[in-house]
């Protein structure tokens, strides 16, 4: 029996659904159960759980042996995924799969964001457990470009600060996939792969893409970080979130962050989304009467 932590969250709805296209059993731990109903259906077995209450963990890894483990950025990522670590080596869990990023490899910028030292802690804490591992290392998600849609539709722009660096986004769906093979596959053991797509790509080159995918200009604007930090907290992003994602495009500014990786074709045997693919897919996400409305899928 598999559990996946996060169920409700970017990744876990579609590796969730992965799972259930595979007939693959899994468990899915969840904070709320009547909300993850809603958004998993009901043929989703759910489990409550709080990774700051241990004792709602042993409940949910009774009878596992695989675990899907991803949590939310906070500063105490390291400390939550510690817990569910913990607990999982007292439930007798035999292989753990972790979400991890790839700013973990360090050396791409100094000084490096404040989440990489948290997951670097968490896989660390996982590799001294005694239980089997594989850490997956996605770049930016592709769906995360959806958030600029109302920018696109109404002025044909979108802004942030990452200067001229380059980052190899990743589709949300091929992170899944990846997931799914590693923890019903087998021979993943003790392996790190890096996900991401076949380019690494500035956000002019971002911009130049969704101009091809949807017939009309889309500009990419850089502004000062102090700005993007602005408008986050203008949008309710919590102040330690739209520090951690502010030092991130800082990161990406400096360069150093335009690898690929073919960790997506090595355990799934196909290729990644390439981005181009993305855009014409979500054309209509950033047409003016789609904006209000655009999710990702």
């Amino acid at each position: 029996m598999i559990l996946i932590t996060g169920a409700t969250g970017t990744v876990g709805v579609r590796l969730t659904r992965e799972l259930l296209a595979g007939g693959v059993p899994f468990r899915a731990l969840v904070r709320d159960t009547q909300r993850a109903a809603q958004m998993l259906g009901p043929e989703v077995d759910l489990v409550e759980g709080d990774y700051e209450r241990p004792q709602t963990l042993r409940v949910a890894l009774t009878g596992i042996e695989r675990l899907f483990l991803i949590s939310p950025l906070t500063p105490r990522l390291a400390d939550q995924e510690g817990n569910v670590i913990d607990a999982a080596v007292r439930a007798g869990v035999e292989h753990v799969v972790k979400l991890s990023t790839l700013g973990v490899l360090g050396g791409l910028s100094s000084p490096e964001p404040r989440q990489y030292p948290l997951h670097r802690l968490s896989e660390g804490r996982l590799e001294r457990s005694g239980m089997a591992f594989t850490h997956l290392r996605p770049g930016p998600f592709m769906q995360n470009v959806l958030s600029f849609a109302p920018q696109i539709a109404g002025e044909g722009a979108f802004y942030g600060s990452w200067g001229d660096g380059r980052m190899g986004y990743v589709d949300v769906r091929d992170v899944a996939a990846v997931a799914a093979c590693v923890l019903f596959g087998e021979g993943h053991e003790r392996k790190e792969y890096g996900l991401t797509g076949p380019e690494a790509l500035s956000q002019a080159q971002v911009a130049g893409k969704l101009s091809a995918a949807t017939g009309r200009e889309v500009r990419y604007i850089d502004v000062p970080p102090e700005v993007t930090r602005e408008s986050m907290a203008g949008r309710g992003v919590p102040e330690w979130l739209a520090g951690a994602m502010v030092e991130v495009m800082a990161s990406i500014r400096r360069g150093g962050t335009d690898e690929t990786y073919d960790g997506v074709s090595l355990v799934t045997g196909r290729p990644p989304c390439s981005f181009d693919d993305f855009a014409r897919e979500f054309a209509p996400a950033f047409e003016p009467r789609m904006a209000e409305a655009s999710e990702p899928v």
